[in-house]
């Protein structure tokens, strides 16, 4: 009921379960600091474990696989003596919206509500 009443007064409501699942994948998502290793080396050693896709943000590499490949993407890291700053399975949204300052700030103030609820664990969404 808390969940609900906080979408509601927030501009939001609340859907049946699974009724957005469609819009996201559960992926496992690693994290590397970008000045302790390269994209071309985690390619090296993390493709054969089943890494998807390695994307390069500067500061940091993320690389997404399979919930299935997880462990062996963290275990060929570390075994590689390049352990993820960050592993963790995440809902990843197939595809983004993007939203003005007003609905990204109204977005974030929803979010950081919802994240203080006791009941609630994660809070994923689609906005870029």
């Amino acid at each position: 009921s808390e969940v609900r009443s906080t979408l509601e007064k927030n501009g939001g409501n609340l859907g049946t379960p699974g009724s957005v699942s469609f819009m996201f994948a559960k992926k496992g998502i690693l994290e590397f600091d970008a000045t302790k290793t390269t994209e071309d080396k985690l390619m090296e050693i993390l493709l054969d474990a089943g890494a998807e896709d390695i994307q390069n943000y500067d500061e940091v590499i993320e690389v997404s696989c399979e919930v299935a490949d997880f462990d062996k993407c963290v275990k060929a890291a570390e075994t590689a003596g390049i352990p993820a700053e960050k592993a963790e399975l995440k809902m990843v949204p197939s595809t983004t919206v993007e939203l003005d300052d007003a609905g990204g700030e109204k977005l974030m103030n929803l979010v950081e509500k919802l994240e203080e609820l006791n009941d609630v664990k994660n809070v994923y969404t689609n906005a870029a």
